[in-house]
């Protein structure tokens, strides 16, 4: 069994008229490990992250502990992925226990 907990091949993504990342492969995270997503402003680090947790539409393939995310219906994507974005909108707060 590998122990590649996220792979990410090929992936292109981005916005309506204006692609951001084109077929972008990226080392395994492996399980136990700590991966930074690091580069300067408009690098295009929010727009992958927002891809790989399924939010933004996306070509290519994300496998996590095997599955293709890129491939499973909404409701069964939302059980496995949790995103959460740098700022949360105003109004809304987040504690570690509303996580547990």
């Amino acid at each position: 069994m590998s122990d590649h907990l996220l792979t990410v091949s090929q992936l292109s993504c981005g916005y309506p008229q204006r692609p951001v990342l084109e077929t972008i492969s990226l080392p395994p995270c492996r399980a136990g490990t700590l991966t930074a997503v690091v580069g300067p402003n408009a690098a295009g680090k929010t727009t992958l992250l927002r891809a790989v947790a399924g939010l933004l539409p996306a070509r290519g393939n994300v496998q996590f502990r095997g599955q293709n995310l890129l491939d499973l219906p909404v409701a069964e994507l939302a059980r496995i992925v949790t995103y959460m974005p740098q700022s949360l909108p105003r109004g809304v707060a987040l504690t570690e226990s509303r996580l547990s």
